[in-house]
Parts: structure tokens; sequence; C-alpha cells
């Protein structure tokens, strides 16, 4: 077997991988757990930092 057959079965093969995952990833359903999940996202942030400076043992100033 010469190079230029192993370097064009090589490049086919990339091709084909490359072609398989593009098409296997198109056909992902991604779908979010809710409708408003950004709002909860939001909601859930603000909690958070609320928690968060809470905790503290001393005064926040800016």
């Amino acid at each position: 077997m010469s190079w230029g057959v192993r370097i064009t079965a090589l490049y086919l093969a990339c091709v084909a991988l490359i072609v398989t995952l593009v098409f296997v990833s198109a056909n992902q359903d991604i779908e979010l757990e809710s409708k408003d999940y950004y709002a909860q996202e939001l909601k859930y942030q603000k909690n958070d930092a609320l928690n968060n400076s809470n905790d503290l043992n001393s005064t926040v100033s800016l």
C-alpha cells in the first residue's frame, strides 16, 4: 500500500467521523426543564447572592 492510498484512507476516515458526529449532534433533542427556565434561574441567582452576603462575618463596604 503506497503512502498516497494511506493518506487518502485516513483523510476519508476523518471526514466520515466528522460527518457522523455532526449528524448525531443535529438529531439530539435539547429541551429545557421548564417553560420559564430563565426566570427561575434569575430568581435562584438573586436568592443565592443574598444568602452569600448574609453568611459573611463582616459587613461589605464600597
